[in-house]
């Protein structure tokens, strides 16, 4: 967490004033006394306790009592505005890019550029960058797959480096507590972001020549997706390509075969470019935690994969639960307005130019419908001990509905390879994987780990 030690001037409170609209990248705004030993001298207000699955908390610390603003239920815009006049305050902001620098694990080989991209039709182009961890040294006479593995945090943040932990365990890390029974060729990817430039929050993060990117951007090339919009997609396609090409340049123990594996937002585009690769570039199986499979509405109408009307109500345990998080993040990549506050934006629900419908557009429930597509893995937390449909389910950032109308949906397509990891827990993605956090996390009804059913799943069909 980076402190910038203030007074707080009143440029500040529109900022403050953002967050409590909802038109601000940060979900969850924090008042803390500045003595921080005292835990009651401090309250998050946002639209869930749980900040797990949000991301960055703007946090406000000053030294007088600050009781009456704890006892309040959500912040005023005089609060807000009294907030930002007061002296004796330290502002501060956790990495917005969420991109660890050095990461904890070193790749074998870091910083090999996949690919390139043009900013605009004549612009320059600038290079995407992966790093490789390749298995244990002692692989003689051993074959491994490769793995193209994408990192989530809402589309907006993030990089290769995100996934460090889980890079490094699912190709050469110690034993794991609960051992998986495959090694990768890894390979953690960067992709274009819908994080805006201008941000000054993300200072000089490295995720700032990824940004200003949405679903609905165009795609300036170089490539197979030039011309088309969904650049993040076909950084996802490019780097599966390119993995097909180059996988054995520094391994000559590579198995032939490629999966891809993608968390939270990156499980999302993961299910996406997989079925609509070009031919001969899709993976020979995906995987997801978490996905964000279905941001359109669902099979219970009119609800959205975030929620239903009334919006940001966290009423509904069918639903996110972290509305107001979800909403953000799923318009700002899409590349709808926000201005609404948590909702869907009317002119994304129908484009006044085209009639598209950009969230079934961006949505990857639409784009599986043949047997011969690559089979798919997914996890999801939020469900209730039980079998899948108990009532109520205890949700987590992708909601239940999603789930289960995928479920529905992949699992009608005759002939089309899919498992499903229910977790009986609101956890989101690499919550129930991460050693740190709850990497004993069964899939429901099995002794095996979130991970380890993954890893089967892949190397069933990458081996």
């Amino acid at each position: 967490m980076t402190e910038h030690p203030t007074s707080l001037s009143r440029s500040h409170a529109p900022r403050v004033l953002q967050w409590a609209d909802a038109t601000s990248p940060v979900p969850v705004l924090e008042l803390r006394a500045r003595d921080e030993t005292d835990a009651a001298a401090s309250k998050l207000f946002g639209s869930s306790e749980d900040t797990s699955g949000g991301g960055p908390v703007l946090s406000v610390t000053y030294a007088t009592d600050v009781s009456a603003y704890l006892q309040d239920p959500e912040l005023s815009e005089a609060g807000a505005d009294e907030i930002a006049d007061h002296a004796n305050v330290t502002y501060s902001t956790p990495d917005f890019g969420a991109c660890p620098q050095p990461p904890p694990h070193a790749p074998t080989y870091p910083d090999i550029a996949y690919k390139s991209f043009k900013v605009s039709p004549t612009g320059v182009s600038r290079p995407i960058y992966l790093d490789e961890y390749d298995p244990v040294p002692d692989y003689t006479g051993q074959q491994f797959p490769a793995l193209v593995l994408v990192h989530g945090m809402g589309w907006w943040r993030g990089c290769r480096t995100t996934l460090n932990e889980e890079a490094w365990d699912l190709s050469y890390g110690p034993a794991l507590s609960h051992p998986l029974s495959q090694r990768f060729i890894t390979f953690a990817i960067d992709y274009r972001l819908s994080c805006s430039s201008g941000d000054d929050r993300l200072g000089e993060s490295p995720i700032l020549p990824l940004c200003d990117w949405h679903y609905k951007s165009t795609d300036w090339g170089p490539g197979p997706g030039q011309g088309s919009v969904g650049p993040a997609l076909h950084d996802v396609q490019d780097a599966v390509a390119w993995a097909k090409d180059h996988a054995a340049d520094h391994c000559s123990c590579w198995n032939g075969h490629v999966a891809l594996l993608g968390s939270s937002a990156g499980g999302n585009l993961s299910m996406q470019a997989a079925p609509t690769a070009p031919t001969g570039d899709a993976p020979d199986a995906v995987a997801g935690w978490s996905p964000s499979p279905e941001n359109q509405v669902t099979s219970e109408l009119p609800i959205y994969g975030c929620d239903g009307p009334p919006y940001h109500t966290q009423g509904d345990a069918d639903e996110s639960n972290n509305t107001r998080e979800c909403w953000r993040a799923t318009n700002t990549y899409i590349g709808c307005s926000i201005d609404q506050g948590p909702g869907p934006d009317p002119d994304c629900e129908s484009d006044p130019e085209t009639g598209v419908n950009w969230y079934e557009q961006a949505s990857p429930i639409n784009w599986y419908t043949s047997p011969s597509q690559p089979p798919v893995f997914f996890a999801n937390g939020g469900f209730c001990p039980g079998t899948m449909g108990c009532d109520p389910p205890n949700p987590e950032l992708v909601g239940w509905l999603e789930t289960r109308d995928f479920f529905d949906h992949v699992n009608g397509i005759t002939g089309l390879s899919i498992d499903f990891c229910e977790v009986d827990f609101p956890y989101h993605a690499t919550q129930y994987i991460s050693e740190a956090e709850h990497p004993d996390t069964p899939c429901a009804e099995t002794s095996l780990t979130v991970f380890q059913r993954t890893v089967d799943f892949l190397a069933s069909h990458s081996t």
